[in-house]
Protein backbone atom coordinates (compact mmCIF):
# COMPACT_ATOMS: atom_id res chain seq x y z
CA UNK A 1 0.00 0.00 0.00
CA UNK A 2 1.53 3.30 -0.86
CA UNK A 3 1.70 5.77 2.41
CA UNK A 4 -0.58 8.80 1.40
CA UNK A 5 0.46 12.43 1.67
CA UNK A 6 -1.13 14.04 5.13
CA UNK A 7 -0.01 16.46 7.22
CA UNK A 8 -0.22 16.74 10.73
CA UNK A 9 0.12 19.29 13.44
CA UNK A 10 1.33 17.97 17.57
CA UNK A 11 0.72 19.92 20.50
CA UNK A 12 2.54 19.99 23.71
CA UNK A 13 0.60 19.79 26.69
CA UNK A 14 0.84 19.56 30.47
CA UNK A 15 0.12 15.95 32.20
CA UNK A 16 1.08 16.14 35.78
CA UNK A 17 2.51 12.65 37.13
CA UNK A 18 3.46 13.78 40.62
CA UNK A 19 2.77 16.00 43.16
CA UNK A 20 -0.05 19.10 42.56
CA UNK A 21 2.51 21.76 40.74
CA UNK A 22 0.87 23.28 37.54
CA UNK A 23 3.10 25.48 35.40
CA UNK A 24 1.56 28.92 33.46
CA UNK A 25 0.46 27.88 29.88
CA UNK A 26 2.72 30.43 28.47
CA UNK A 27 5.88 28.45 29.93
CA UNK A 28 5.12 25.61 27.86
CA UNK A 29 2.08 26.04 24.90
CA UNK A 30 5.01 27.66 22.54
CA UNK A 31 5.78 24.48 21.19
CA UNK A 32 4.00 23.71 17.68
CA UNK A 33 5.06 20.41 15.74
CA UNK A 34 3.85 20.01 12.15
CA UNK A 35 4.58 17.20 10.16
CA UNK A 36 4.68 16.75 6.51
CA UNK A 37 4.26 13.01 5.36
CA UNK A 38 5.56 13.08 1.35
CA UNK A 39 3.80 9.10 0.78
CA UNK A 40 3.95 8.18 -2.53
CA UNK A 41 0.66 8.68 -3.71
CA UNK A 42 -0.29 11.56 -5.76
CA UNK A 43 -2.01 14.37 -4.00
CA UNK A 44 -4.01 17.54 -5.04
CA UNK A 45 -1.86 19.67 -2.24
CA UNK A 46 0.11 22.22 -3.53
CA UNK A 47 3.09 22.45 -1.05
CA UNK A 48 3.10 18.97 -0.43
CA UNK A 49 3.76 18.62 -4.20
CA UNK A 50 6.81 20.93 -4.19
CA UNK A 51 7.95 18.73 -1.09
CA UNK A 52 7.73 15.33 -2.80
CA UNK A 53 8.98 16.97 -6.05
CA UNK A 54 12.25 18.48 -4.32
CA UNK A 55 12.93 15.75 -1.77
CA UNK A 56 11.89 12.75 -4.02
CA UNK A 57 13.94 11.42 -6.68
CA UNK A 58 17.26 10.69 -8.20
CA UNK A 59 18.95 14.78 -8.48
CA UNK A 60 22.05 15.50 -5.93
CA UNK A 61 21.29 17.03 -2.83
CA UNK A 62 22.46 19.96 -4.19
CA UNK A 63 20.11 20.49 -7.14
CA UNK A 64 17.32 19.61 -5.15
CA UNK A 65 18.54 22.94 -2.42
CA UNK A 66 19.26 24.88 -5.65
CA UNK A 67 15.75 24.03 -6.88
CA UNK A 68 13.87 24.45 -4.14
CA UNK A 69 15.61 27.73 -3.40
CA UNK A 70 14.72 29.05 -6.52
CA UNK A 71 11.20 27.97 -6.67
CA UNK A 72 10.61 29.76 -3.21
CA UNK A 73 12.27 32.56 -4.49
CA UNK A 74 9.58 33.37 -7.42
CA UNK A 75 6.82 31.70 -4.97
CA UNK A 76 6.10 29.37 -6.58
CA UNK A 77 5.60 26.87 -3.81
CA UNK A 78 1.23 27.88 -3.76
Amino acid sequence: MKRPCSIQEYRLTENVLHGNFRDALENYDLIDIIVLNLGKKPTTHKLLNLFASDFYGFENVERKKENFERRLRFGNYL
